[in-house]
């Protein structure tokens, strides 16, 4: 039986990485730079990555890429590469959310928050339990007030700039046993949500895709102003 390739990019947070994966479980992964901002770092990346592991760009069976939220230019970069490749080899593309890269080793109630600067903070809550990941809330941009009242019933917060958020929530009401977890993209999460989305047929054809910006850039924001 032939081998399935999914290729994985998620390169919307700080900790940017791709990987490939074979039936279902991931092969290799390769870190890019923090705050990379080119198509010029990520493709190399991409063939070193098939190259490792014997396999030909034309062996890829699907592609899946993290739509967001987080660095506008991550966001774009990655998105336009796995775009690219979709329409050039036509492959089924599947966007995932980027919070969804990210989940607990412990079961309980838990949420994903990304820095959104002055918007507050990307926000999106699951539960994890031994049957898996159950995502009950939808991913949302919510200022830092808004967010303590969200993480009342939260047994732990992940993220790959986690101090950082904790920092900026200093000020107001969080629980002491809340726990803060700094994590790195796993991406063997996303290969399931990949998988989980094909198999409900939850994917493009033409190489388009939703982009989950949640916010306005401050160049529109500026606009908007003026306006």
């Amino acid at each position: 039986m032939k081998p399935i390739y999914t290729l994985i990019i998620e390169s919307s947070t700080t900790m940017p990485a791709v990987a490939l994966s074979c039936n279902g479980q991931i092969q290799s992964q390769l870190n890019l730079t923090p705050g990379f901002s080119s198509s010029q770092e990520l493709i190399p990346k991409l063939m070193d990555l098939l190259a490792g592991e014997n396999v030909q760009v034309s062996d890829i069976s699907y592609i899946g890429v993290g739509v967001g939220p987080g660095s506008y230019t991550g966001i774009r970069v990655g998105v336009s590469v796995a775009q690219c490749l979709a329409y050039a080899l036509s492959l089924p593309l599947c966007g995932i959310c980027s919070l969804k890269a990210f989940v607990p080793s412990e079961n309980g109630r838990f949420a994903v928050l990304f820095d959104a600067k002055v918007a507050g903070v990307y926000y999106l809550g699951g539960f994890c339990s031994e049957e898996g990941i159950i995502w009950d809330e939808e991913p949302q941009v919510c200022s830092l007030e808004e967010c303590a009242h969200l993480l009342e019933n939260v047994d732990a917060v992940i993220g790959p700039d986690i101090q950082k958020v904790k920092k900026r929530m200093a000020t107001h009401a969080i629980s002491d046993s809340l726990m803060w977890v700094q994590k790195e993209p796993q991406l063997e999460e996303m290969q399931r949500e990949v998988a989980k989305n094909f198999a409900q047929g939850d994917y493009s054809l033409d190489g388009k895709l939703e982009i989950l910006y949640l916010r306005k850039t401050q160049a529109e924001l500026e606009r908007d102003a003026v306006t």
